[in-house]
């Protein structure tokens, strides 16, 4: 033992009065601070729960608060892998939007308008320099290295990307699945 010379005896531990808290009439301080306690665990919880935004990330954005600057037709189709998917991810039709007039704000890009059509669209990078991976869980190189979406404005494969694609009142928008980087698509105009 510790603290003791040879030959001592250890003595006995000194008594240690526990002071209980103070009663109130009815009230019992231990429990009143286990519910403030419990009180506030609620609270903490709650604000997390209405702080994270729940809306889901493929649907489509809020629409802008400005009136439209024009229409934009907007098709989105898959004709070259037409009802292969076992999964339903490719129609029988080959057609996954068929054409649709959709509201042009100021400054929209073809990007911009596919958001708002409510499909499921799976990118990367920034607004401006997005890339369209997937939509509607058809995604690139799921029918070979060379597959994947290419977009097309009044007939014509621009040579930007859809994020910095401004469009224009009237304009064509159509996205199409290719299996072999556009040489299985229908012939279209010069690129812009």
């Amino acid at each position: 033992l510790y603290g003791l010379q040879s030959g001592q005896e250890p003595r006995p531990a000194a008594a240690v009065e526990v002071q209980q808290p103070p009663q109130i009439a009815g009230v019992d301080p231990l429990a009143e601070q286990a519910g403030q306690h419990g009180q506030f665990i609620v609270a903490l919880v709650l604000g997390v729960i209405f702080s994270i935004d729940i809306r889901p990330a493929d649907g489509p954005p809020d629409t802008p608060a400005q009136q439209p600057a024009g229409r934009v037709t907007l098709s989105v189709r898959c004709d070259t892998v037409a009802g292969l998917a076992a999964d339903g991810t490719t129609p029988a039709d080959g057609v996954i939007l068929p054409r649709t007039e959709m509201p042009l704000y100021d400054g929209d890009t073809v990007y911009d308008v596919l958001q708002r059509a409510g499909l499921r669209i799976d990118h990367r990078g920034g607004k401006t320099d997005a890339y369209v991976a997937g939509i509607n869980d058809l995604r690139e190189q799921q029918y070979g290295d060379l597959s994947g979406w290419m977009f097309f404005v009044n007939g014509k494969s621009p040579s930007v990307g859809c994020g910095s694609y401004v469009l224009r009142d009237a304009d064509v928008v159509e996205w199409l699945y290719s299996v072999r980087m556009g040489e299985d698509l229908p012939p279209k105009g010069e690129e812009e």
